[in-house]
């Protein structure tokens, strides 16, 4: 059930952050309170809340305990997080796919897979 739920967090995180990159969800801005945005991810509040923790890695989103979210500007994003590099590319590129193979390969050989 755990891996269900984070295969659906990553999936509705990829969206998220496409609809960020495409500007539906402007840099600087607050997201969209969390009712808004479980009925226009078609997610579950739990999924939501599990990725809501994806782009943060990517430092894409800052959340304020007990205040909104918001999406960071574009200075601070990881330009190299795979789900950026994808969404910003879109699906017409094999580069994203390439990048997280070589990304695997590396963490394989300096030992950061763990």
């Amino acid at each position: 059930m755990v891996e269900q739920r984070q295969l659906w967090a990553n999936k509705t995180a990829a969206r998220l952050i496409v609809d960020i990159v495409r500007g539906k969800h402007r840099p600087g801005s607050a997201l969209p309170p969390e009712t808004d945005l479980v009925n226009a991810l078609g997610a579950s509040r739990l999924t939501l809340r599990e990725t809501t923790r994806i782009p943060r890695a990517g430092l894409v989103i800052r959340a304020i305990a007990g205040r909104d979210m918001f999406v960071n500007l574009t200075s601070r994003w990881s330009v190299l997080d795979p789900r950026l590099f994808s969404a910003r590319m879109g699906n017409n590129s094999s580069m994203p796919k390439m990048l997280l193979e070589a990304r695997a390969i590396i963490a394989i050989m300096d030992g950061t897979d763990k």
